[in-house]
């Protein structure tokens, strides 16, 4: 299932949820979904336990344990019907009561009700009616909460930069995702521009992105933290084989480096893994890998410029201020007429060179 560009004005999400829970929705959903197997059990599932619950069987655990067991067993087969960018885990758990063999379920269930468009209800439950009768965003936004999350819809323009959709598809359903980037040979405005233009639902699973800077490493990079939003860890070694392992196992990781992406990558998951390049020439023979461009009007980037660039000339100023300092004395001396002895001179050499007047940032 592609993923859903607006949840505040679509309904696709909730109306499969009413199709699969036993309620009416759309003739044209109706008729979608009714060509999969999985959504027409589980539908009939759903049926059969709403009329179960409707009609007060005398032993409800008898009668609802094994359509609770046959619903655990064939919901997964759903999942391929809702977006990549929805977690699953959480629609999931609307299907399937809670504690098979508790009875105070079932007896809170016994006391549920059937809405006029024939959907089960019952005390207790983590979502309401209402939740179904509204947009996606809506009910996803109540659904997350409800999980101790908090739903972010993405904002991805349909211009997007190829690099920024790639991310943004493999980051989809993914609660968090590590970062790694070797500084040495990955060009920072490259990288900055791509994080800025990420939507924000995106960049707030990568934080904080973890900078490996060993002595190949731009001086351009010191700055890169305050050029962007995600928090940035600076780590002073070089990136290792060992040190991928590590955040791979935590999910799905981004790789950003050069040509020893090939052994840094070679032990990962390929499926959870994808690497990143600001050089289009070292992407050629990595299959699925993603070529940062150079975005247009990024501020970013020309922020991390000015930052870096300025630092750089206020060094190179006072590098040659302290080399011209005497000469740049004498003049000034036979100019103004001022008299110093060799002790008063050296004190006010020192006492300029303290001060300074380009000091660096």
């Amino acid at each position: 299932m592609k993923k859903i560009e607006n949840f505040k004005t679509s309904t696709d999400v909730v109306e499969k949820m009413l199709f699969l829970m036993g309620g009416e929705c759309s003739r044209e959903t109706d008729a979608k979904l009714r060509e999969f197997k999985c959504a027409r059990v589980v539908r009939t599932l759903s049926l059969l336990r709403n009329r179960f619950v409707d009609d007060v069987c005398d032993d409800l655990e008898w009668a609802l344990g094994p359509l609770n067991r046959l619903m655990d067993e064939c919901i997964d087969g759903c999942a391929k019907l809702f977006p990549k960018n929805v977690k699953w885990a959480y629609l999931r758990d609307l299907f399937v009561v809670p504690g098979v063999t508790d009875e105070e379920v079932y007896e809170a269930m016994a006391e549920g009700v059937i809405t006029p468009d024939g959907f089960l209800c019952w005390p207790g439950m983590p979502w309401t009616w209402e939740d179904l009768t509204s947009s996606d965003e809506d009910f996803l936004r109540a659904l997350y909460l409800k999980n101790g999350d908090s739903f972010m819809p993405s904002k991805l323009p349909t211009n997007a930069p190829e690099a920024v959709r790639k991310v943004h598809d493999f980051l989809a359903g993914a609660r968090k995702a590590a970062m790694l980037v070797d500084c040495g040979k990955t060009d920072p405005f490259r990288f900055v521009s791509f994080l800025e233009a990420l939507p924000d639902s995106d960049a707030a699973k990568l934080g904080p992105i973890r900078l490996f800077c060993d002595e190949n490493a731009s001086p351009t990079w010191k700055h890169v933290r305050r050029c962007v939003i995600v928090p940035v860890e600076y780590i002073d070694e070089p990136l290792t084989v060992e040190q991928c392992g590590k955040y791979a196992s935590t999910g799905n990781l981004l790789l950003c480096a050069g040509d020893n992406t090939a052994a840094l990558a070679a032990r990962l998951p390929k499926k959870k893994t994808l690497a990143l390049f600001t050089d289009p020439d070292l992407a050629k023979d990595i299959p699925n890998s993603v070529v940062l461009e150079d975005i247009a009007h990024s501020v970013a980037s020309d922020v991390l410029k000015h930052e870096a660039l300025g630092e750089r000339m206020l060094m190179s100023i006072n590098t040659i201020m302290d080399e011209k300092l005497e000469t740049l004395l004498s003049e000034a001396i036979q100019v103004t007429g001022a008299r110093l002895n060799d002790e008063e001179r050296e004190k006010f050499l020192r006492g300029y060179a303290a001060i300074g007047p380009y000091p660096v940032p």
